[in-house]
Formats: structure tokens, C-alpha cells, sequence
């Protein structure tokens, strides 16, 4: 049976998810089409290319944090515990181990709010995987 404790954790999870996809594909986008004809070195595109991406993903990271310990604050919504869980930042490097698929397993979540940290692990390789290959994408163009 969906409570609505959990109907909550779907649905922060569902904004966490598309406002992730949305800001990445912006990022990539918005990377892409800044390089086209540009006078800028090839080593210097790739740079910016790759710190631009990575700005996206810390974003993306802290996004899902942030909403995991929003969540985490609902009575019956679950937290993430073990080790040494104190605040947000805690919630922000677990985001961070997720979204990665690093996985240390010293913290873990407990409850309803294991949904989105099951939906970001998948998310985060996806989006990993998509800044490889747009990277790749770019590298392509100078080689031509």
C-alpha cells in the first residue's frame, strides 16, 4: 500500500529526476554550441568542456542532497544513517557516493526515502555516461 509518506517520496524524487535531466542536457548543450567555431585552443575547449560538465554534476549532486534531507525532515519519510549523521552535508556526500555508484556503504538509508536514492544511483551513471560521451562528441570535432 502507497502512503502518502511514500506517494511524497516518489514525487520529490520525480522533481530531483527531471530537474536533474533538464539542467544536464541545458549544460551540455549550452557546452556544445559555445565551442562551435570557436577561436579558443582545442586543449582549452576540451578543459572547460570537462569543468563545465563536472559543475553540472556537483549541482545535480547537492540537488538530490538537498531534497533527500528536505525529505528526510517529513515524519516516516526515513533518513540515512550509520557512521556519523549530523545535518545536510551528510545527506550531500551520501548524494555524492549515490549518484557516483561509489556505494562506501558506511551510511545508508532506512525508509521511504530509499526510493530516490535508488532512482539517483541509476540517474547519476546516466548522466555520467552522457558527459563521456558528449566529451567524446567534442573531442571528435577537433580531430576532423
Amino acid at each position: 500500500m502507497l502512503t502518502q509518506t511514500h506517494a511524497i517520496a516518489v514525487a520529490a524524487t520525480l522533481v530531483a529526476l527531471i530537474a536533474s535531466v533538464v539542467l544536464h542536457c541545458m549544460a551540455a548543450t549550452a557546452l556544445m554550441r559555445r565551442f562551435d567555431g570557436t577561436s579558443l585552443h582545442q586543449s582549452s575547449c576540451m578543459v572547460l568542456m570537462v569543468l563545465g560538465l563536472f559543475v553540472a554534476h556537483v549541482i545535480e549532486i547537492w540537488l538530490f542532497g538537498l531534497v533527500s534531507w528536505t525529505l528526510a525532515q517529513i515524519e516516516g519519510a526515513g533518513s540515512v544513517t550509520g557512521g556519523h549523521v549530523s545535518g545536510v552535508m551528510d545527506y550531500i556526500y551520501f548524494s555524492a557516493v549515490t549518484y557516483t555508484t561509489l556505494g562506501y556503504g558506511e551510511v545508508y538509508p532506512v525508509g521511504p526515502i530509499r526510493f530516490i536514492f535508488g532512482v539517483e544511483a541509476l540517474i547519476g551513471f546516466m548522466l555520467i555516461t552522457w558527459s563521456a560521451s558528449v566529451t567524446f562528441l567534442q573531442m571528435q570535432r577537433f580531430w576532423r
